[in-house]
């Protein structure tokens, strides 16, 4: 049995897919700790294999699979992004995920954006604070 595994960044990069034979449970979760905060586990078919949902709960991470099995047509519409059959249909579950969280993403996007905005005003702020009173105390 092979484990394919896709990870994409929450901009929807891929950075890693890969198969590997016989791949369990403890190669997997070092391969997957290497990329950081896993928020996401996805799985290409309606009824999760046991492997994923034991690794998506190890890792607290969200469990999301397809309302029905994705469709071999869609999964072979990424071969020429990933040739290895089974990292592909890892990249198409991955890619399920992300579409369906893809609005919630973009909101966050923008809100975090105006956010980001405001603090850099509050960064230059004080700093500039900071500069007029080292100003005042060298008059002063």
């Amino acid at each position: 049995m092979y484990t394919g595994i896709a990870i994409l960044d929450l901009e929807g990069r891929l950075l890693l897919a890969k198969s590997w034979k016989q791949m369990g449970e403890k190669l997997v979760v070092e391969t997957l700790e290497k990329y950081g905060t896993l928020i996401i586990i996805a799985t290409d078919v309606e009824k999760p294999p046991a492997l994923v949902s034991l690794i998506a709960a190890r890792f607290g991470a969200t469990l999301v699979v397809p309302r029905k099995n994705i469709s071999q047509a869609k999964k072979d519409s990424y071969r020429y992004i990933i040739a290895d059959v089974h990292a592909r249909d890892a990249y198409s579950a991955a890619r399920m995920a992300l579409a369906r969280y893809a609005n919630r993403f973009r909101s966050v996007r923008k809100t975090y954006k105006e956010l980001a905005e405001k603090a850099m005003v509050r960064i230059v702020k004080k700093k500039r604070a900071a500069d007029i009173l080292k100003g005042k105390s060298k008059r002063g």
